[in-house]
């Protein structure tokens, strides 16, 4: 683990990334909101500050750079032997995007309840939320040249019913 401190010399060290204070500006009608809602949003908020790095340059070390060109090396005859087909990266992707939503969300459900509701045997609970969270990310996908923008892309698809239906 690091403790913030870096034992790099000045010219591999990289500027730190800092933050200021705004106030939260709502759109919403503190009328409608809790007081616990209200407390909430009238809380600063920290935005980061990036620091300016075009201007630098990267001083990489000899066996760090070997490193490198080892790993690309390896990277791109793996690219050419298995294609860019060869393996289901996009639903490894889903898969995870989804268990991480599910997650946040507070979802959670066993394997079993889940491969139920995928076959259509539940229709109700966290299961069947889940698989449809991960129809409306898979319908999202599916959708040519369009990009479906965050969560309330994904929730408008799930309302809307444009997930592709499982028989």
């Amino acid at each position: 683990m690091s403790n913030g401190k870096s034992n790099a010399p000045d010219s591999l060290r990289w500027p730190p990334l800092t933050t200021e204070q705004h106030p939260w500006l709502s759109r919403f009608n503190s009328d409608d909101l809790t007081r616990a809602q209200r407390d909430r949003i009238h809380r600063p908020y920290s935005s980061a500050m990036v620091p300016a790095i075009a201007h630098l340059s990267i001083d990489i070390p000899g066996d760090l750079a070997t490193d490198i060109d080892e790993a690309t090396q390896l990277l791109t005859r793996f690219d050419a032997e298995v294609g860019p087909g060869g393996l289901p990266f996009a639903s490894i992707l889903l898969r995870t995007e989804s268990a991480s939503s599910s997650e946040i969300e507070n979802l959670t459900s066993g394997a079993r309840a889940i491969a139920e509701a995928e076959l259509g045997d539940r229709d109700t609970g966290n299961a069947a939320q889940i698989v449809r969270n991960v129809r409306a990310m898979e319908a999202a996908l599916a959708v040519p040249g369009h990009q479906v923008a965050g969560h309330a892309g994904f929730r408008g698809c799930e309302r809307h019913g444009a997930w592709p239906q499982r028989g």
